[in-house]
C-alpha cells in the first residue's frame, strides 16, 4: 500500500510539472454598468415659467413691483394723508428736510422752501425737462409744519367757515405738505397761483402731461372730489416714485381709489413672505 502511494505521488507531481493549469484568453466580464447616455439639457423656451414676483396691477396700467406700505411709518412714500387719515405722530417733521435748489416764489420761507431729500434728484430733473420745453417752474410750497397748518387753517376757518374751508384746506396733521412731499407749483410769476387757472398756463399743461415720469401725481384731480376729500387742485403734485407714479397716471386713479389693490398686492406679498 504505501509503495502504490508513493507512486502515485510522483506520478501526480511529474504531472503538475509538465503540465501547468490551462490559463484561459476570455476577459473577465465587468461588473460596471455602462454609464447612462447625457441628458440632453430642456430648452429655456421649454422650461415652465417661474412663478411670477407679486405685483401691483392698477386697472388698465402697467403692472409695477408691489411693497409693504406701513402706513404706522410717516416717511413711508406711499404713505396717505387725508380727511380720514392723519398722521401716526401728529407732529410729524421728516428727518431729510432739505431746502431746494430749484427756483422758488419769492418771498418764502425756509419751510415752504424745503422738500426731502428723497424727492430732490427727480425734482431737478423735472425742472430742467421743463425748462428744456421752454416751460418754467417755481416751487410756491414745499413742507408745511403741524403748527403753521394750525394756523392757517384757523385763520381759513374764521374767514370761509369750517365746512368752505375744509374743501380746499387740511386740519393739522392730516395734510400732505407735512409729509414734505408735496409741492404747490407755480410758473414763471404768480399768474394763477393756487388758481384753477393754473391748467391752462403754460406750467400747469406741461405739469399734467409730463409730471409722473419723475414720480409726481396730480394729487387733487377734477372731477374726484368726492374720492379725494377735496377740491380740484392744478398746482398740486405729490411725489410717490416713479413706478407708482407712472402705474396712477395710466390708470386715472387717485391714491384712496388705488389703495385696495395697493393692500391686496400687499397681503400676496406677505403670504409668499416677501417683502
Amino acid at each position: 500500500m504505501l509503495v502504490v502511494a508513493s507512486s502515485a505521488v510522483v506520478t501526480y507531481f511529474t504531472l503538475r510539472h509538465f503540465n501547468p493549469p490551462h490559463v484561459t484568453t476570455q476577459q473577465p466580464i465587468s461588473k460596471e454598468q455602462p454609464a447612462p447616455a447625457p441628458k440632453e439639457k430642456t430648452p429655456d423656451s421649454q422650461k415652465p415659467p417661474a412663478p411670477a414676483a407679486p405685483g401691483l396691477a392698477l386697472p388698465n396700467a402697467t403692472p409695477i413691483p408691489a411693497r409693504i406700505v406701513n402706513s404706522a411709518d410717516d416717511a413711508d412714500l406711499w404713505k396717505i394723508a387725508n380727511k380720514s387719515r392723519a398722521f401716526a405722530n401728529p407732529r410729524y417733521q421728516p428727518s431729510d428736510l432739505r431746502i431746494v435748489s430749484v427756483p422758488t416764489l419769492p418771498g418764502r420761507g425756509q419751510d415752504e422752501r424745503s422738500l426731502r431729500a428723497v424727492l430732490m434728484p427727480e425734482l431737478e430733473k423735472l425742472v430742467a425737462a421743463a425748462r428744456a420745453a421752454g416751460v418754467t417752474l417755481r416751487v410756491g410750497s414745499g413742507y408745511r409744519s403741524y403748527a403753521t397748518q394750525a394756523s392757517l387753517f384757523a385763520s381759513y376757518v374764521r374767514r370761509h367757515g369750517e365746512a368752505a374751508a375744509s374743501r380746499f384746506s387740511s386740519r393739522p396733521g392730516h395734510s400732505e405738505h407735512q409729509s414734505g412731499l408735496a409741492v404747490d407749483f407755480a410758473g414763471a410769476d404768480q399768474t394763477c397761483w393756487v388758481d384753477d387757472c393754473f391748467e391752462r398756463t403754460a406750467a400747469g399743461k406741461w405739469l399734467a402731461a409730463h409730471a409722473h415720469e419723475y414720480g409726481f401725481i396730480l394729487r387733487y384731480p377734477k372731477g374726484k372730489e368726492s374720492i379725494t376729500g377735496y377740491q380740484y387742485e392744478p398746482w398740486h403734485f405729490r411725489y410717490v416714485g416713479r413706478e407708482l407714479a407712472g402705474a396712477l397716471y395710466q390708470s386715472g386713479l387717485t391714491m384712496e381709489e388705488a389703495w385696495s389693490y395697493i393692500e391686496k398686492a400687499m397681503i400676496e406679498l406677505k403670504q409668499r413672505g416677501t417683502q
